[in-house]
């Protein structure tokens, strides 16, 4: 009996140890990860084109409530005059949703999750029309409606990922990863260097490298006619967290999702910082009433 107990007890101690490895590595691994900001100067010009982007939209693939907080996964979707759309953001499929939401019921005390369609769905016919993808980071719960995307439609479709999001990731990115290795309606395109990135074909849309949540975390800005709107992805949960400079629970931040604090409120204090801007619009990718409050309209075939 008492080899037995000392034969659990190393096998757990190892388990132990093994985890605590991929946490040390993933936090080691965040840390080195904090590129240059643009300040406003440099996005505006970046921004600046003729043939901009002409209407910007979001699907709400699914929403659950937590701690009494709605969270909603969204495809943000950017159209142009010439009948491309461009989407920040996949979300979810059916099956996808449901073990998030189970993952989440488990370890946050969720209710269940409430899946809304994904995003090839909600876009019909008009999946014909994507012709580019960005997520601003690679979890799965921003990643999983790949699949069902590539089975809609009969075209390649280029993902335009930061030499970050390419190249550097953690254990929790790695399902990320694997959602794009295996579409196989996808092609890549790697933007290198830091700042503000144009991405090539599509006037008026920017990427800037971030990390903070996840060393690929990546930030958005399309100018939409006169506004411009800033897609945050999940640097913080809700703008009002942004304009307060609150960061998220300790507990989530160290043994959860392995975060860069100090990054993350340099983060914050820049976006906070655009988000005064008049005719500058924060969105965060969690945050439903704050996309609304800010005039951004549901998709709506």
């Amino acid at each position: 009996m008492r080899t037995l107990l000392l034969t659990v007890l190393f096998g757990l101690l190892a388990i132990i140890g093994v985890a605590v490895l991929f946490l040390l590595e993933a936090h080691w691994e965040i840390q080195s990860v904090a590129p240059d900001l643009p300040d406003r100067g440099e996005i505006y010009a970046a921004l600046a084109a003729e043939n901009g982007p002409v209407r910007i939209r979001y699907i709400n693939t699914a929403s659950q409530t937590a701690a009494g907080r709605k969270v909603i996964h969204p495809s943000y979707v950017i159209e142009w005059a010439d009948g491309r759309i461009f989407l920040i953001e996949v979300g979810m499929d059916e099956p996808g949703a449901a073990a998030f939401g189970r993952t989440m019921e488990r370890f946050l005390g969720s209710d269940p999750i409430e899946f809304h369609g994904s995003a090839a769905a909600r876009l019909g016919p008009d999946s014909a029309r994507i012709a580019g993808i960005a997520v601003s980071h690679l979890h799965i719960d921003h990643t999983g409606g790949i699949r069902e995307i590539c089975a809609a439609v009969s075209h390649q479709i280029t993902v335009f990922q930061t030499e970050d999001q390419a190249n550097r990731g953690n254990y929790v990115t790695n399902p990320g990863f694997a959602d794009l290795d295996e579409a196989e309606c996808v092609s890549r395109v790697v933007m290198e260097g830091t700042g503000a990135h144009r991405i090539v074909d599509f006037p008026g849309l920017v990427a800037v490298a971030a990390g903070g949540h996840t060393p690929g975390s990546t930030v958005y800005f399309a100018k939409v006619g006169d506004k411009i709107w800033v897609m945050a992805g999940d640097i913080t949960w809700t703008v009002d967290d942004v304009r307060s400079n609150t960061p998220k629970p300790s507990a989530y931040s160290t043994l959860i999702v392995p975060e860069y604090g100090a990054r993350m409120e340099e983060l914050r204090m820049w976006l906070k910082s655009l988000d005064a801007l008049p005719r500058i619009h924060v969105v965060v990718s969690h945050g439903e009433q704050a996309v609304i409050d800010a005039g951004m309209e549901l998709y709506v075939r």
